[in-house]
């Protein structure tokens, strides 16, 4: 079975768009893409560029993140308590979550990538 359809399939990554100058890194879980999936995450994004009110775009955002992470672990609120997912999202701002959307799916090409790597080794 191609991993990006596999829903055992997951990676972890870091993001640095997020995690900024934190001296602990914020673990994004996240499924393997697809091709289609991969492309539906940008038109999701230019979508949400182009939508004409706040609420409109930051649904077409949520959208194109969670199409790809399904959780994260150390992410925390200005009270220093754990950011649900994927509600969490709410307290992220339009520009981290368009960063967001720009980084991951390469992140996560970048672990299946290491991954067939660490594998293929011999």
């Amino acid at each position: 079975m191609p991993i990006g359809i596999d829903p055992k399939e997951r990676c972890e990554i870091n993001l640095h768009c997020i995690d900024g100058d934190q001296p602990e890194r914020a673990v994004f879980i996240c499924r393997y893409l697809t091709c289609k999936q991969t492309v539906r995450v940008e038109e999701l994004r230019t979508e949400a560029s182009k939508a004409l009110d706040t609420t409109s775009e930051n649904k077409l955002l949520d959208e194109a993140i969670t199409l790809g992470i399904t959780g994260w672990r150390g992410l925390k609120n200005e009270d220093g308590e754990e950011l649900p997912f994927p509600d969490g999202l709410s307290e992220f701002t339009p520009a981290q979550k368009y960063m967001l959307i720009d980084e991951y799916p390469y992140r996560i090409r970048n672990a299946e990538r290491q991954r067939w790597i660490d594998r293929n080794k011999e």
